[in-house]
């Protein structure tokens, strides 16, 4: 499918493999919103060495910035979409995966609840004082998931030019945790809140 910005024209491919319930792809309005975003971010983007892309989830940011950078890194916690991500660029020799979340600090059992079963893309880290999250467990099919946290700045990952952050709600403590990155390389950085 193609985006315009500006004057540049960008072919923006969707995954192959989505979650057969709650795929967040197969949201019309999530398509154009996406798809738009990356054709802006490749427009403005001057450097292709490293591309970050927390909260991966099926991987729609992943495959379209691994055309176009020399290394991409997809952090996906969630089980489901993890094993969608992996099909989706198993194919893609820039592409490495890793299997947690990120935060302000290192976390062995970081409470993560599931997305509803209406759209996967909803996970997050689990807050059992919110009202949104006791509605998700208790009326809209949410589960309780643990999962390891590291920080960006803990994977030491060397010539980072553009940070995608998609952490539904912890897009601050992710950045908190990337401090020494963000210092080191001034990357541009993109937040999905």
């Amino acid at each position: 499918m193609f985006f315009y910005y500006k004057q540049s024209v960008y072919n923006i491919e969707f995954p192959k493999h989505t979650a057969k319930q709650g795929s967040p792809l197969k949201i019309s309005h999530i398509i154009k919103i996406e798809g738009n975003l990356i054709a802006k971010a490749l427009h403005y983007q001057h450097n292709f060495n490293t591309f970050i892309d927390v909260g991966a989830s099926e991987g729609l940011w992943t495959i379209n910035m691994a055309k176009y950078f020399e290394h991409v890194i997809a952090i996906e916690p969630y089980p489901l979409a993890y094993e969608i991500l992996k099909k989706n660029t198993k194919s893609l020799s820039n592409v490495k995966i890793i299997h947690h979340a990120l935060a302000q600090k290192a976390f062995k059992k970081y409470k993560m609840i599931t997305g509803p079963s209406f759209n996967i893309g909803m996970t997050k880290r689990l807050n059992d004082f919110a009202l949104l999250d006791r509605q998700m467990l208790e009326k809209l099919g949410s589960k309780i998931f643990y999962c390891k946290a590291e920080t960006l700045d803990s994977l030491e990952i060397k010539n980072v030019d553009l940070i995608k952050i998609d952490a539904e709600g912890e897009e601050k403590n992710v950045l908190k945790g990337a401090k020494e990155t963000i210092e080191k390389f001034s990357p541009q950085i993109i937040i999905d809140n």
